[in-house]
């Protein structure tokens, strides 16, 4: 318990405003409350473009998606990687999620400047990590990727981790993977900085949605005990930069993950890492190797 208690003093002055931010985005007046009222339990539903109308070559695309929540429908943007893999095999494809950044919020917004993102759409690594990452070898992800990769946008006025957010982006999961030739059971949820963050909000409030996580720099949860209790039976890959602030918060989720004994996780920290030092995972095919392990499990 002792390491718990000391990654909180580590890291309690450089966390006051990041948590403070994150808890002012997540309850933005018109969103609905994630208590128990009726409305935070509406029907969801996505209607996708037609299917005439849907990617159905190698490349980085961008459409709108119509949501209904309840009574309420509004467009989201998503941002669509296929892969020349998926169309050269007729195994079923993983599906990965991407969760962009804070400032991503919005239809057409330019989400694949950063993260994952900036990978399917290009294979370059992030120009204010260059330095640290000079010597390593090109990025090839879409080359290699065998997987199918949606970045969903969330609309303005919502957060990820707010209700209903994480409920719609399991139904546009599902949605999907309806469209295209995908593995049910080998869904993924990832993200950089708050999009990592994100991820493990998420993971709370939807059990059994995806078979594991990958938080990358990510901020900690306003109460990682809890957050590690609850993601006892969920496959996590956690990664920071040993050079940047998430470090500290980082080492803190990883001593909660310890304390609650859990048995499927990956800690790993890049010694000249800096906040930017996502392309390492996301470019190192032992890291796809381990997340293309592990399956949902069945529902109980």
């Amino acid at each position: 318990m002792w390491k718990l208690m000391l990654g909180w003093i580590v890291c309690a002055v450089a966390m006051l405003a990041p948590i403070g931010s994150l808890r002012a985005q997540d309850a933005p007046s018109n969103e609905p409350s994630s208590g128990g009222s009726a409305r935070s339990r509406d029907t969801i539903s996505i209607s996708l473009p037609d299917q005439t109308k849907l990617p159905s070559s190698p490349g980085y695309f961008c459409f709108d998606v119509q949501v209904s929540v309840g009574q309420k429908q509004f467009p989201m943007t998503v941002n669509l990687f296929l892969p020349a893999n998926y169309f050269k095999s007729n195994e079923p494809f993983p599906i990965v999620v991407g969760l962009h950044n804070e400032d991503g919020n919005g239809r057409g917004s330019d989400v694949a400047g950063e993260g994952i993102a900036s990978l399917w759409a290009s294979d370059r690594w992030d120009h204010r990590d260059a330095e640290a990452r000079s010597n390593l070898p090109k990025v090839t992800l879409r080359k290699t990727a065998r997987f199918i990769g949606i970045a969903p946008q969330c609309p303005v006025g919502y957060t990820f981790p707010r209700e209903p957010m994480p409920r719609i982006l399991g139904e546009l999961v599902s949605r999907i993977g309806d469209a295209y030739r995908t593995d049910p059971g080998r869904a993924y949820l990832t993200g950089f900085s708050y999009g990592g963050t994100c991820c493990w909000l998420i993971a709370e409030q939807m059990p059994g949605r995806f078979a594991a996580i990958a938080p990358i720099s990510s901020r900690n949860t306003p109460d990682p005990v809890q957050t590690a209790q609850n993601l006892k039976d969920l496959p996590i890959y956690l990664a920071c930069g040993e050079q940047e602030w998430a470090y500290s918060t980082c080492e803190m989720m990883k001593a909660a993950l310890q304390e609650a004994n859990h048995a499927d996780f990956v800690y790993r920290v890049f010694p000249d890492g800096t906040h930017w030092c996502y392309p390492s995972v996301y470019s190192d095919p032992e890291f796809w190797k381990w997340l293309f392990s592990k399956r949902r499990k069945p529902a109980q």
